[in-house]
């Protein structure tokens, strides 16, 4: 049985060698949830993704969002991490 946490993986199979324009894999992300992406953008963003995840936890608290910690940028299922559907609305009407 799964949950809704336990998704397969989505990728777009990026390469060291590949090219993309930042702003295209910015609109790839949401839409089709492409976690090589988001894993990308979390270590060119902040240089990591555990640094991603702590700027994620700060936005977060700026937000009054005190029920989520982040510990990985992809949102999919890992220890420690957890957030509510209240948390995630205060996220998407801060955008």
């Amino acid at each position: 049985m799964r949950t809704d946490g336990q998704v397969p993986q989505r990728n777009i199979w990026i390469t060291q060698w590949s090219s993309y324009q930042k702003v295209t894999l910015l609109e790839m992300m949401p839409v089709r949830s492409f976690n090589d992406v988001t894993k990308w953008l979390a270590r060119n963003h902040a240089g990591s993704q555990r640094e991603f995840a702590e700027a994620m936890n700060k936005r977060a608290a700026e937000l009054r969002m005190k029920n989520s910690y982040f510990v990985n940028a992809h949102g999919l299922t890992e220890e420690g991490q957890y957030s509510t559907a209240r948390d995630m609305m205060r996220r998407a009407c801060a955008s």
